[in-house]
């Protein structure tokens, strides 16, 4: 049982890495430079990255056809237990999802199933914007996202290093050999943990790390995408498990 969805996991275990691999040539082949600016909201340190090329339209399209597998693993593993249910293949069978539970509710409850424990197996998903299956919600938003635009990735940095910190009072910090950074929506990245007050040295010869971003679409804005990708074929994988361990449980 499951054998499609099961291959369907698979390929897209293959195309994500195939799109680090990409990624990772196309860093090495294409050297960032990178500049430190200031925020003009609050004055703090931020920096912008200088590529001399555009992550390459084929990497581009892959991250798409990634988001789309990964979706429609859910598909095959719901359409496969509702084929079990009837004994007959159901080729409308989508996996159910909302923004808000109430809607959640309302969709389980409209599959066509016979068998009220898998309207109930479904609802206990919880795949809505704040539930227990939120990252499923947004999975099916970056997915909705792919099939109507292009989805741009953005380079950004990840970490830097070396950095020495002073507390507000001039004193110097027990300092790591890099500090980590988020992306922000500007689109430069900005130092995490470095309290207010605190203030730092960036070192002349300090390497920046270099790492490929979603843009401003969905639930994961501005997030590294390779990283993101991992987890949401995580909770699809962990899902489809769930659907098969459902199904077991009957015999």
């Amino acid at each position: 049982m499951f054998d499609v969805t099961k291959e369907k996991v698979e390929w897209a275990e293959r195309q994500i890495s195939d799109l680090e691999v990409g990624f990772a040539a196309f860093l090495q082949a294409n050297p960032c430079t990178w500049e430190s600016t200031t925020d003009p909201d609050n004055g703090s340190l931020a920096f912008a990255v200088l590529c001399p090329e555009q992550v390459p339209l084929e990497l581009t399209l892959l991250l798409g056809e990634v988001i789309n597998n990964l979706r429609s693993v859910l598909d095959y593993a719901a359409g496969e237990l509702i084929e079990i249910d009837a004994g007959t293949e159901d080729i409308k069978a989508i996996f159910p999802i909302a923004a808000r539970q109430v809607g959640y509710i309302a969709r389980c409850r409209e599959i066509k199933t016979r068998r009220d424990d898998t309207k109930s197996f479904f609802m206990s998903l919880d795949a809505y914007s704040d539930g227990a299956g939120k990252s499923l919600y947004a999975l099916d938003q970056l997915d909705i996202t792919s099939k109507h635009i292009v989805l741009t990735p953005l380079i950004g940095v990840t970490k830097i290093g070396p950095i020495k910190l002073f507390n507000p009072n001039g004193t110097p910090t027990s300092t790591p050999a890099s500090l980590e950074c988020s992306m922000g929506i500007d689109g430069r990245t900005r130092l995490r943990n470095v309290s207010s007050g605190m203030t730092f040295e960036i070192d002349e010869n300090a390497t920046p790390t270099f790492d490929v971003f979603f843009g401003d679409v969905g639930e994961y804005k501005f997030q590294r995408i390779v990283p993101t990708l991992h987890i949401l074929l995580s909770a699809v994988k962990d899902t489809a498990r769930r659907i098969e361990r459902f199904v077991a449980t009957r015999f």
